[in-house]
C-alpha cells in the first residue's frame, strides 16, 4: 500500500487546494477545503458581508490576521467585488422594473394619466455625499442620487457618481497604457452638482425605463435639482415642486437657535426663546407649533400661510388673530410678551418664517422625504459611516446597491440577491433579524410619550460641569471681583446714580449685569446648598 506524502498548497481567495503525491501508483491527487466543488463561495460570502456590514478589505484583513487566518490578495477581493457588483446590479434593475410596473398600474387605476395617454406620478429624491459635509466641506469624491415612488416606497432610479478611479490614476502615474477594468470614474463637475445630475438623469429616462411622467417631485431644498430638471428635462416645465415639511420645519429651527445665540441682540430678547415652559422652550414650542399648522393645513394653502404668519403672535402671548379650532389659550389672560420684545428682535423672528410663507403652496400636500432619508441611512451603514473613502473603484456603487437591496428587501434581501444555495445560518439569520424588527416596531414608543429634548445642560454642553479653579486663581478672581464693586459704590453718588440707572429691574439692561454680581434671595437657597456639599465633601 502507497503512502500519500504532501506536497505544497496553494490558495485561492479563502479556498486552499492541498496537493498529495502517492509513492506506490506515482500519481499526485489535489484535495479542496471548499466543500462546493471549487466554486469559491466562502470567499464570494466575505466579500459580500464586507460591503454589506460598511467594512473594507484592510478591515477585514485585520479582523482575519488576529484569527491567524491567511487573507486573499488585493486582486482576488477586487475581481469578487466585480462580479458581486453584477449579481447586485442585475437584482436591483429586477426590482427597481417591477417598483415601475407598481406604480404605472396605481396611477391608471387613479387616471392619473396625461394629455398625451401617458400616466404619472409622484416621487421622492434626494441625493448624499460620500463623506460629512459638517457644512462647508463639500468636496466629496463620490455621491448617490435615488428617485422613489411615492405610492409604493420602492426604488425606481439609483445613481452614483464618482470623480476618481485608482487603476486609472496608477496607470497615468506610472505612464502606462491602462488596461481593461470597471472604471469608476463617471463625473468630472463639482460634489455639489452631483445630486441634481444624478436626479435629472433619472427623470430624462423615466419613460424609457418605466413608461412613467415624474410630474410631482418631493423633495428638500438643498440643492437646485428642481430647476435643472426643469431647464433639462424633456417634460420639466410639466413638473410641479412639493417642498418637504421636516425639512422646512428644521430650517426654521436651526434659523431659531442662531437667532438665540446672536449676542448683537439684548440678552432680555434671547432669553425669551429660550424661556421654558414645562420644561420646553419657546424655540421647540413654536418650532412644534409650525409642524402641526403645516399638518392640520393639508390642502388649504390660504389658511396654512394665515396660521403660519400667526405662529410667533400665538406662542408669545398674543391670540387676538388665533383661530379657536386650535388656540384654547385666549382667556386665560396670558401676558403678552410681543409687546414687551424688541420689535426689531420679534421681525427678525417673523423673518425666519417668512420663507415657509412664501412656500406655502408647495407645503399644503404636507409630505417628507423620510423614505429617501431611509435609503440614505443604509447607505451610510454600508460605507461605514462616512468614514472611509470607498469611492476610490467600484466599491461605492457596490454598497449603493447593497443599500438600495437592503431599502426593498429589509434584512432577507441577502436571501433574495444571493445566487444558489443559501446556506442554512444565512437564512435562520435573516429570518431572526426580520422577526426582530416586527417585534421592535410593536414595542416602539409612541411619539406623544417621548421625552423632548431640551438642549444642552449640566451633563453636555457649554453649561456642562467643570472642575474647580486653582486656589491660587480663586484668591486671584475675587480679588478683582471685590475691587469692581468697591469702585462701582464708591460715595454717595455713585450709589445715588445706579439707583437711577436701573430703575425698571428686569426691563433695563444695567439692572440685570449688575444683579449677577449680588447674592440676592432668588439665588441664596442655590449657593447655600453648594456651600453645604463643599464642607460635606471635606
Amino acid at each position: 500500500m502507497g503512502k500519500m506524502t504532501f506536497v505544497k498548497e496553494t490558495r485561492f481567495g479563502l479556498t486552499s487546494r492541498l496537493h498529495f503525491f502517492c509513492d506506490n501508483c506515482e500519481e499526485a491527487t489535489v484535495l479542496s477545503t471548499d466543500p462546493n466543488n471549487g466554486e469559491n463561495e466562502i470567499t464570494k460570502a466575505v466579500v459580500w458581508g464586507n460591503m454589506s456590514i460598511g467594512i473594507g478589505k484592510y478591515q477585514c484583513e485585520e479582523l482575519f490576521a488576529i484569527m491567524d487566518i491567511p487573507f486573499m490578495t488585493q486582486k482576488t477581493y477586487s475581481q469578487t467585488t466585480a462580479g458581486i457588483k453584477k449579481i447586485w446590479e442585475e437584482k436591483l434593475f429586477e426590482n427597481m422594473q417591477k417598483a415601475g410596473e407598481e406604480e404605472k398600474k396605481l396611477a391608471l387605476e387613479k387616471g392619473n394619466v396625461n394629455a398625451d395617454g401617458t400616466p404619472f406620478i409622484t416621487v421622492i429624491v434626494d441625493g448624499g455625499w460620500s463623506k460629512r459635509s459638517y457644512g462647508h466641506g463639500y468636496n466629496a469624491p463620490s455621491g448617490v442620487g435615488v428617485i422613489i415612488g411615492a405610492e409604493t416606497k420602492k426604488l425606481l432610479f439609483v445613481g452614483v457618481r464618482n470623480k476618481t478611479c485608482s487603476s486609472c490614476f496608477y496607470y497615468k502615474k506610472h505612464n502606462l497604457a491602462p488596461k481593461s477594468h470597471d472604471c469608476a470614474l463617471n463625473f468630472s463637475g463639482p460634489s455639489t452638482s452631483m445630486e441634481q445630475d444624478i436626479i435629472t438623469d433619472g427623470f430624462c429616462k423615466s419613460i424609457e425605463q418605466h413608461g412613467l411622467l415624474y410630474k410631482y417631485l418631493i423633495g428638500d431644498g438643498d440643492s437646485s435639482v428642481y430647476s435643472r430638471v426643469v431647464e433639462k428635462v424633456p417634460y420639466g416645465r410639466q413638473v410641479i415642486k412639493i417642498e418637504c415639511a421636516n425639512h422646512m420645519t428644521r430650517c426654521v429651527s436651526d434659523k431659531l437657535h442662531k437667532l438665540a445665540k446672536n449676542t448683537s441682540f439684548e440678552i432680555f430678547n434671547r432669553k425669551m426663546l429660550t424661556k421654558k415652559i414645562k420644561n420646553i422652550t419657546n424655540v421647540e414650542r413654536l418650532v412644534k407649533s409650525v409642524r402641526i399648522i403645516v399638518k392640520n393645513n393639508k390642502n388649504d394653502v390660504v389658511m396654512l400661510r394665515r396660521d403660519l404668519g400667526n405662529a410667533p403672535y400665538h406662542i408669545f402671548g398674543n391670540h387676538e388673530n388665533c383661530r379657536d379650532t386650535y388656540c384654547k389659550r385666549k382667556n386665560d389672560g396670558e401676558e403678552d410678551c410681543t409687546k414687551i420684545m424688541s420689535p426689531l428682535f420679534f421681525q427678525e423672528i417673523l423673518k425666519i418664517l417668512e420663507p415657509m410663507k412664501n412656500k406655502a403652496d408647495r407645503l399644503a400636500y404636507n409630505e417628507t422625504t423620510n423614505q429617501a432619508e431611509r435609503y440614505m441611512a443604509l447607505v451610510a451603514k454600508c460605507t461605514g459611516g462616512k468614514r472611509v473613502n470607498f469611492g476610490r473603484s467600484i466599491s461605492y456603487t457596490c454598497r449603493a446597491y447593497s443599500a438600495a437591496l437592503s431599502h426593498a428587501d429589509g434584512p432577507s434581501w441577502h436571501l433574495n440577491a444571493w445566487k444558489g444555495n443559501c446556506s442554512n445560518h444565512m437564512i435562520q439569520f435573516c429570518l431572526k433579524r426580520k422577526r426582530h424588527n416586527e417585534q421592535r416596531r410593536e414595542r416602539i414608543i409612541p411619539s406623544k410619550s417621548r421625552k423632548l429634548c431640551v438642549g444642552p445642560d449640566s451633563n453636555y454642553g457649554p453649561n456642562a460641569s467643570q472642575p474647580d479653579m486653582a486656589e491660587i486663581e480663586i484668591e486671584e478672581k475675587k480679588i478683582i471681583f471685590l475691587q469692581n464693586l468697591r469702585d462701582r459704590i464708591s460715595g454717595d453718588s455713585s450709589i445715588q446714580e445706579i439707583e437711577m440707572k436701573t430703575r425698571g429691574q428686569h426691563d433695563n439692561v444695567l439692572w440685570r449685569e449688575y444683579r449677577q454680581d449680588y447674592l440676592t434671595s432668588s439665588n441664596f437657597g442655590y449657593y447655600r446648598s453648594k456651600i453645604i456639599t463643599s464642607h460635606l465633601l471635606l
